[in-house]
């Protein structure tokens, strides 16, 4: 089963935590892009993990919701799916 996803929305790096969504799209990584990409996500006792993520195919969906994307691989852009 999968969800689905019928908005996709910009938003800016940082710490600040993101709305609420289902998932993350990237786009613009290719099979050479070695540069990861890093999130921050929540763990069961309720604080932050830092997650490198290196996505080499597009577009690749992160199905999680992520508390906020920090940093992006050169190339990569990335929007929140709802």
């Amino acid at each position: 089963m999968y969800d689905k996803y019928s908005q996709a929305n910009q938003f800016s790096l940082g710490s600040s935590k993101l709305p609420k969504h289902k998932g993350i799209l990237f786009t613009g990584a290719t099979a050479g892009t070695a540069a990861a990409s890093t999130l921050h996500v929540v763990k069961i006792d309720g604080s932050t993990a830092s997650l490198s993520l290196i996505v080499n195919q597009s577009p690749y969906i992160f199905p999680m919701q992520a508390y906020a994307v920090t940093a992006l691989a050169a190339g990569v852009t990335a929007w929140y799916l709802n």
